[in-house]
């Protein structure tokens, strides 16, 4: 019996002496390998941690910063009022029923003592947001974001009320406004601060192709659309979304090495579950937070890098990252799921087929026909084709019954710009839509829908 209970013994001991082998061998793994990266990106020149991204954040006096006039509007939130305009299931060139104007009238009437002054944000092309971040990063507040977000919102409804009523030059006023409030977002840390900038110009972008079903907005009015949404088109959020988002990575697993970061909440914002036995098995996260650490750098490190390759082989690339997720290491699972997001070839197919389209509407004013291929547009209405961020090639376009559609060959390649056209067999019809810009002849705007 005691011969048992020493060999049990022995056998506990030898057990724990090789759990604690294992554990100091990780460990060492870890330290190794997350000093081999910090020492890789410290050797790449570039600033890459947090206060050195911040510092190089220009500095706008309130008399030119657009964020300061977003900051002083007091709108009401336009998300609890009606009409929402994803809800509205009108074609572009159909007009608002009855019914559907009375409530944009009234919803438009919620804003109408601040609604002059927030669209004077179209003179103002310059802006960003002071943001006081968190030293664990995952608690800074950006009420900010949301307020672009909805003021943009407002905007868009009065676009498309001012179309409504023909009057084009308001509704490109207003559409410059959301633009410039998008724009204020555009050199953050914060990887959502880019895709809400890209979102409402998105919705910028089904704006300007409301107008346009509208009636003839005036050339003058569509070069100054145009060439704002250029601006916006040529400058690529792609970076400095993940350069931030690399750094904010960082400077919380700084904290977390340090004890100083709420893991109840650090799991709630990365959509993960807070369980009973979570205090128990967050003691030991230091045997797996240095993996996570250098697997995350290393994975933001890869993605910014994507954006340099020709766009056939970054989606092939994009693809073979989204998957190397599942092997990550379980906290580093958790926290890299945003990182491969497709928004942004998705909004850059939408901008350039709208300043296509731009461009095509502008050739149609002077040449009294539509364009038999886009190389008609240059140089005198576009500098350079918009190129498919799919395929590295121009965008296409082909004649409709009623008019033409600019379009890109989508993620898979298999878009033919036929979003209008057919019943979209997918949940996401939007998404069908985002890769298209659609014009309709002349005699086809302002279509009563049936």
């Amino acid at each position: 019996m005691r011969r048992r209970v020493r060999r049990v013994i022995a056998g506990l001991v030898i057990l724990a002496l090789l759990t604690a082998i294992a554990y100091l061998y990780y460990r060492w793994r870890a330290n190794h390998d997350l000093a081999d990266v910090l020492a890789e990106l410290d050797a790449s020149g570039e600033p890459w941690r947090l206060a050195d991204l911040e510092a190089r954040r220009p500095d706008l006096a309130d008399d030119q910063n657009a964020a300061a006039l977003i900051l002083k509007a007091r709108l009401p939130a336009p998300w609890k009022l009606k009409p929402p305009l994803d809800e509205i299931k009108l074609a572009p060139n159909e007009v608002l029923h009855p019914a559907e104007q009375i409530q944009f009238r009234e919803f438009l009437d919620n804003f109408a003592e601040n609604l002059p002054e927030v669209r004077g944000l179209a003179d103002f092309p310059q802006g960003r947001f002071h943001v006081k971040i968190a030293p664990d990063v995952i608690s800074t507040l950006i009420p900010h974001v949301q307020t672009v977000r909805e003021i943009g919102a407002v905007l868009h409804h009065d676009v498309w009320w001012r179309a409504q009523q023909a009057d084009f030059e308001g509704a490109a006023r207003s559409c410059e406004a959301a633009i410039n409030a998008s724009r204020t977002l555009r050199d953050e840390v914060f990887l959502i601060s880019h895709l809400v900038r890209l979102a409402v110009l998105r919705e910028s972008t089904k704006a300007v192709e409301r107008m346009l079903g509208q009636g003839q907005p005036p050339p003058e009015v569509l070069t100054a659309l145009q060439k704002r949404l250029q601006e916006e088109a040529d400058f690529d959020s792609w970076t400095p979304a993940m350069k931030g988002e690399r750094a904010g990575m960082h400077q919380l697993f700084e904290h977390m090495a340090a004890n100083k970061v709420d893991m109840r909440l650090l799991r709630g914002l990365a959509g993960g579950r807070n369980h009973w036995h979570d205090p128990f098995t967050d003691v030991f996260l230091n045997v797996t937070a240095d993996q996570s650490h250098a697997w995350l750098l290393r994975q933001c490190t890869d993605v910014l890098a994507v954006r340099k390759l020709p766009p056939p082989e970054r989606h092939a690339r994009l693809k073979e990252l989204h998957e190397r997720i599942d092997q990550a290491p379980p906290l580093a699972r958790t926290l890299a799921a945003p990182i491969c997001n497709p928004v942004f070839d998705r909004s850059d197919a939408r901008l350039g087929c709208t300043l296509a389209g731009l461009a095509t509407e502008r050739f149609r004013r002077q040449h009294e026909r539509w364009p038999k291929a886009l190389d008609e547009l240059t140089p005198e209405f576009l500098v350079k084709l918009p190129l498919d961020p799919y395929t590295g090639a121009p965008l296409q376009l082909r004649a409709a019954a009623d008019g033409i559609v600019i379009f890109s060959a989508g993620p898979d390649g298999m878009l033919r710009g036929a979003g209008r056209d057919e019943p979209p067999a997918t949940n996401d019809p939007q998404a069908l839509l985002d890769h298209e810009f659609r014009f309709w002849n002349v005699d086809q705007r302002r279509r009563v829908a049936k």
